[in-house]
């Protein structure tokens, strides 16, 4: 019996392998992250989920306006926090609560991969359903790989969406320190006094 054949991104062959991947995590994502295995490369990992990042925002600057230095702020501290929210996760997935024994790349590729949901999360009324599927993918993606119980993987996803919404929040802060104070002061106006 043949065995099945490995669909990942590889940054050589770019458009063939993008599609490939996307197509399988849009209509079988328990497939693809099953047949997934880490490599023991992070290039291939950082580069799929740079260019979902970086489309993202660039079609988000071009429709709010924003600034070169702004579209980069965004786009940084977006994958900054994937990368180092994958590492805070990672630490927690394999000390004695998980007992997880993957290397940190297996960790990085469920939510590099989950990014494909960012090439449509900008779109009103997409974004919730977007957003919600990303979730689904990260949930899948933790307890396929890691093989966790569905109660851990609910955990990981929950602890991901906290370390990477933290670490992007301080990546605003330092960034894009005006915009953030911009948007605080346009929340403190538009709430109601009790």
């Amino acid at each position: 019996m043949d065995q099945p054949k490995t669909i990942r991104f590889v940054p050589a062959r770019f458009l063939e392998s993008f599609i490939a991947v996307a197509r399988e995590l849009i209509f079988r994502p328990a497939m693809f992250f099953e047949q997934l295995r880490p490599s023991g490369s992070l290039f291939g990992l950082l580069t799929f989920l740079s260019v979902c990042l970086f489309l993202r925002w660039l079609f988000v600057a071009n429709v709010i306006g924003a600034t070169l230095p702004l579209f980069a702020a965004f786009f940084v501290s977006w994958v900054v926090s994937a990368v180092l929210g994958a590492v805070c996760l990672h630490v927690v997935l394999v000390s004695p609560l998980f007992n997880v024994r993957l290397p940190y790349e297996a960790t990085l590729s469920v939510i590099a991969y989950a990014c494909i949901v960012d090439l449509v999360a900008f779109i009103p009324l997409i974004n919730i359903i977007a957003n919600m599927y990303g979730l689904c993918l990260m949930y899948i993606g933790f307890k396929v790989i890691h093989r966790l119980t569905a109660r851990r993987a609910a955990v990981a996803v929950f602890l991901v969406v906290l370390f990477i919404g933290i670490i992007r929040l301080m990546m605003i802060r330092f960034t894009a320190p005006e915009w953030l104070d911009s948007m605080i002061q346009i929340i403190e106006s538009s709430s109601i006094p009790a």
